[in-house]
């Protein structure tokens, strides 16, 4: 079945319980179109997923994100805990519109959803947003996940990537998901078209909290984190993102109409 019941349970999970490092620290303003979605619970606003700027009002991300009832979006950070660095910028969330054949019920296909904020982004060297792939790309090679990660340790989150990792083909993405994905969720495979699948031997697959996290290739992002097989953190596992390029006649409409 469907992880939406979990969603919000499992991120807060992530966030509260802690996740080990999944990743190399980024630099500053290595990838800056990167942001923090966050929710108030528990008395804080909370990183809950990971979306990308692509201009100066509207972020993309997973639409899973949103059952997270997200209300801030940060950008410019390396450290989100970090309230003594002057290029963080935070902006309050204006409306959410997720993709209108997102499959919520199901196996979760279509999964991309944007974010309008009230104020727009002051671009700098650290905030900027990235360059969406052409209609109908075909993503292949290697690429990055880049996305925030819980140190445990230290009690924070930091900005981390995962370096060039394989894009695989769909069938042997599904032939993995069937090997190594949990029964209780057997329903789950990748879709051919709206979705990019990646292997990781160096530090296993996607967790909880990783919703949104960007792959991204030289410059151009190329897909959102949507579902991973469980147990997560497993060395040779795949991980299933939406297809951004898939979806760019859609973002192009909504982001520069509303």
């Amino acid at each position: 079945m469907y992880r939406k019941a979990f969603c919000f349970c499992l991120a807060l999970f992530g966030v509260v319980s802690g996740i080990y490092d999944n990743g190399i620290i980024a630099s500053q303003g290595q990838y800056p179109f990167i942001v923090s979605i966050q929710t108030k619970a528990l008395g804080e606003e909370l990183h809950v997923c990971t979306g990308a700027i692509i201009n100066e009002r509207w972020v993309v991300t997973s639409a899973q994100c949103l059952y997270n009832y997200p209300e801030t979006i940060v950008a410019g950070l390396i450290y989100i805990d970090d309230e003594t660095d002057s290029n963080k910028q935070i902006v309050n969330i204006e409306k959410t519109i997720k993709y209108p054949k997102f499959d919520s019920d199901g196996n979760g296909h279509n999964d991309i959803a944007l974010i309008k904020v009230t104020e727009a982004f002051q671009f700098n060297d650290v905030v900027q947003p990235v360059k969406l792939p052409e209609t109908g790309a075909q993503g292949s090679g290697n690429a990055d996940i880049v996305g925030y990660s819980y140190n445990l340790f230290h009690n924070y989150h930091h900005l981390v990537y995962r370096p060039a990792l394989p894009i695989i083909g769909i069938d042997r993405c599904n032939e993995l998901i069937k090997i190594f994905e949990d029964s209780m969720y057997h329903q789950l495979y990748a879709d051919k078209d709206s979705n990019i699948c990646v292997l990781d031997y160096a530090y296993g697959n996607n967790c909880n909290g990783d919703l949104g996290e960007p792959l991204y290739q030289n410059g151009t992002l190329l897909g959102l984190a949507s579902f991973w097989v469980m147990p997560c953190f497993e060395h040779g596992a795949p991980d299933v993102f939406t297809n951004v390029a898939y979806f760019v006649e859609w973002i192009n409409q909504v982001s520069d109409k509303r």
